[in-house]
């Protein structure tokens, strides 16, 4: 209960704190709109009458192709098309505006996302992932490995759809294979130094997790060696995931088989420790 009061004043604070940062900003940028404005104003006027002199100065060179016949000493002429000149809307405040304190809006909606974020984790994802587990009758590990890494990989899939299909760049790819250094790296990381407690951890679940993340690693690498996923190797990672799935419906059947057929005395006198602990005999 504690711990929950202080999650909230401790967000209260946060997002005051942020409206405090986002109306100095605005204060800010609308008394420096009118100078600024005069200041490029002069700018452009200044940059028009260097070029007009550059202009004078090489007539007889022409470094693009404005003329179609002309094809000796020249650089071949870059059109670019408004519609293709941003992939996404541009930026309302200009560099001169960014210097002078509007980045800190671009930080404010950074924080206030972050914060939504943590509040729709913390206060819908984990309770109805709670419940689909006690549902279902399923392990932790097993509905970590499924349901969380669903829940958890989506904004990846969205953006990776948005880069391929709507972007049409090389966005998607990168997210997917950084997010999962991300994830093995600093996520495990950040967890075990700021733990207040010992994390014990089980062999099966990383042995488990690990072969078939190498194994996925693996075909991916063989998938992009052309450069190409066409859609048979792109049917076949998605049946390695349904693979996965099947795999995780029989994994305590499938743990207690590779126990027995690799028993290990150490991990087997540890259990029995244990047991004496749980049900001790006078």
């Amino acid at each position: 209960m504690r711990n929950r009061r202080f999650n909230e004043s401790f967000i209260r604070r946060a997002i005051i704190c942020s409206l405090v940062i986002f109306l100095i900003s605005a204060i800010q940028m609308i008394r420096l709109n009118s100078e600024e404005q005069q200041q490029l104003s002069k700018q452009l006027i200044t940059l028009q009458q260097q070029q007009q002199q550059q202009s004078k100065n090489f007539q007889r060179r022409k470094l693009l192709s404005i003329l179609p016949e002309c094809k000796i000493n020249e650089t071949k002429r870059a059109v670019i098309d408004s519609n293709d000149a941003g992939q996404f809307p541009p930026d309302q405040f200009t560099l001169e505006q960014r210097r002078h304190g509007a980045i800190l809006l671009h930080i404010t909606g950074l924080i206030y996302m972050f914060i939504a974020l943590a509040i729709v984790c913390d206060e819908f994802f984990v309770p109805s992932l709670g419940v689909i587990t006690d549902k279902l009758a399923i392990s932790d590990d097993v509905a970590g490995a499924t349901f969380m890494a669903a829940g958890g990989s989506a904004p990846e899939f969205f953006t990776s759809v948005i880069g391929v299909f709507i972007a049409e760049n090389n966005v998607g790819i990168g997210t997917i294979v950084g997010s999962a250094t991300f994830n093995i790296l600093c996520v495990l990381s950040c967890c075990a130094i700021f733990s207040h407690s010992v994390l014990h951890l089980t062999w099966w679940p990383l042995f488990r997790d690990v072969t078939f993340y190498v194994v996925t690693l693996f075909m991916l690498v063989i998938f992009f060696l052309d450069e190409q996923i066409f859609w048979f190797e792109a049917f076949g990672l998605f049946a390695v995931y349904v693979l996965y799935c099947i795999f995780m419906k029989y994994n305590e059947t499938i743990e207690n088989f590779v126990k027995y057929c690799c028993p290990n005395k150490k991990s087997n006198e540890e259990e029995n420790d244990q047991e004496v602990k749980e049900n001790p005999r006078f």
